[in-house]
């Protein structure tokens, strides 16, 4: 089986087309620039990464910055080497919630309400990927409508210091995605 070269790309655009839909501006950053100024800050598959690049994150949610991760993020470390941690590890706390099940999903699954105060669109899917996040003090925005995932939220969020941190455990689809850009 060969990689998809094409899957980081999947992952970008979905977010990005959901910001442009919910006619949100958006700028594209190295994490060497100074993302602390923006109050909204949305990090597609952050898989590799190093302690610092995560704990500086987090103390951006800290002070008062919106975090929007997505599945993934923290996995590994900056040698790609799997974190010994319960994932998200380094940002485990500030998301709230963590996993070790995950899977590929064949078809999009549609979404279920959470306890939160966020409209799903009736056509919101899961696609692509699916963590089975467990929740450490987040609140649960959506769940997977499905047998064995539906006991797993698919997206939470939790305030965090000044800010919010919300997690993403999904490939959202089109609906999905302008949604958590609202």
């Amino acid at each position: 089986v060969q990689p998809d070269r094409t899957s980081y790309r999947r992952t970008f655009d979905a977010y990005y087309q959901g910001f442009f839909e919910a006619r949100a501006q958006c700028v594209v950053l190295h994490e060497e620039q100074p993302f602390e100024k923006y109050p909204v800050l949305v990090v597609p598959s952050l898989y590799v990464a190093d302690d610092a690049l995560l704990e500086r994150l987090s103390q951006y949610a800290a002070n008062g910055g919106h975090l929007l991760l997505t599945f993934r993020s923290g996995y590994a470390d900056d040698f790609a080497r799997i974190r010994w941690h319960r994932a998200p590890s380094v940002l485990r706390e500030a998301v709230g919630a963590s996993y070790n099940e995950f899977s590929n999903l064949v078809t999009g699954l549609a979404l279920t309400s959470g306890q939160a105060d966020f409209s799903i669109p009736s056509d919101a899917r899961a696609t692509g990927w699916a963590d089975g996040l467990q929740l450490e003090g987040a609140t649960p925005l959506a769940y997977y409508d499905h047998p064995h995932f539906g006991h797993f939220p698919a997206v939470v969020s939790k305030a965090f210091g000044k800010g919010r941190v919300t997690y993403c455990g999904t490939l959202p689809n089109k609906p999905l995605s302008k949604a958590l850009a609202q």
